[in-house]
């Protein structure tokens, strides 16, 4: 059983007091180990009761090991966007909750994530302070195609108008367009470097039939964070709408990469000494010619390379072709440099 906790937290970057939530994890230890933080950014119409509301996903995920246990925290954020929150989001709210809960400000335990609204606060607070977390998991962010604002009641900006992003700054008259001028594209073209030496673990997710075609800006930004060399994990995925029963399993899955993060990244070590006669059947199961059509039924490469040896003995096997590019400088990217598709 989940503990879900309700606070008041005064703000001096808001001005104010911020009503937040506290989600513990089972048998809760206030001693022990210190636990992770998840800072979950509700989406629009939504408010700190949200977390509450997941506490049965949460507990899915701790129960069956898909996420180590953790602090959930969350804050009513109005139909801010998280426009003005960003300095108590990414540093007062995990001091207070290291003040009042076992966890410690340490940068390797602390992920974010949200959906929609949740999603672009998500991006628009970690963006700025890449150094404060771990990874940032946005799910369909509600973000545009563009560096600016692109004009009303186009395919990706008709959405702005929904009444649960109004705020007292626009009267009423939809979404304060504060919020499309913060855009997470432009955060990434302007501090690229900054967020690159970050090490911030990136994650976004949107499904490929978002009534809102939100699916255009996460393309849009993906393509950004290729362009500039930034590692990320980009799901595109199918028959997924903006609502609908796909976002518990799409939840489980970004929590399934800020698990991936908190555990140090999940990337294949290149660098261990390959045992020779493990090597040596690499080498003749390659060198052999004929060797699919007469063997097809011959495990060995199939269980070295899935093996945790894979990566270094593929990595051997292919070095000296690879030394044949290393007068190319794009070798030295994440990302390659891709050509126009127009």
């Amino acid at each position: 059983m989940l503990n879900f906790l309700l606070h008041e937290v005064n703000s001096e970057s808001w001005g104010g007091p911020i009503d937040v939530s506290i989600l513990l994890p089972p048998e809760y230890d206030a001693v022990g180990e210190p636990y992770p933080l998840i800072i979950q950014l509700h989406g629009g119409g939504g408010n700190r009761h949200h977390l509450g509301m997941m506490a049965p996903i949460y507990e899915h995920m701790f129960n069956d090991g898909t996420l180590r246990p953790c602090i959930v925290a969350s804050l009513s954020g109005g139909a801010t966007n998280y426009i003005g929150l960003e300095e108590f989001v990414a540093l007062e709210f995990p001091n207070w909750v290291a003040k009042n809960y076992n966890f410690q400000t340490d940068v390797s335990e602390v992920c974010m994530t949200g959906v929609s609204m949740g999603g672009f606060g998500t991006l628009h607070v970690g963006l700025r302070y890449p150094e404060k977390f771990c990874a940032i998991a946005p799910m369909e962010p509600g973000i545009e195609p563009s560096f600016t604002p692109g004009p009303a009641g186009r395919r990706s900006t008709w959405w702005r108008a929904d009444t649960s992003l109004v705020t007292e700054s626009n009267e009423g008259e939809g979404v304060d367009m504060s919020f499309v001028e913060h855009s997470p594209a432009r955060s990434v073209r302007d501090h690229a470097d900054a967020i690159r030496r970050s090490g911030l673990h990136i994650y976004i997710e949107v499904g490929d039939e978002d009534y809102t075609n939100l699916h255009d800006g996460a393309e849009f930004l993906h393509r950004v964070l290729w362009d500039n060399d930034i590692p990320h994990e980009y799901h595109l995925v199918r028959w997924a709408d903006h609502v609908g029963p796909s976002l518990l399993w799409r939840t489980i899955e970004a929590h399934r990469f800020i698990e991936g993060a908190l555990g140090g990244g999940r990337s294949d070590d290149r660098s261990l000494e390959v045992p020779e006669e493990m090597m040596a059947k690499v080498v003749d199961a390659v060198m052999d010619v004929e060797y699919t059509h007469t063997k097809p039924d011959d495990r060995t490469l199939n269980d070295i390379f899935s093996s945790a040896y894979g990566a270094s003995a593929h990595a051997l096997m292919y070095a000296e072709m690879r030394a044949t590019a290393e007068g190319d400088p794009d070798l030295k990217r994440h990302y390659g440099k891709l050509p126009s598709t127009e």
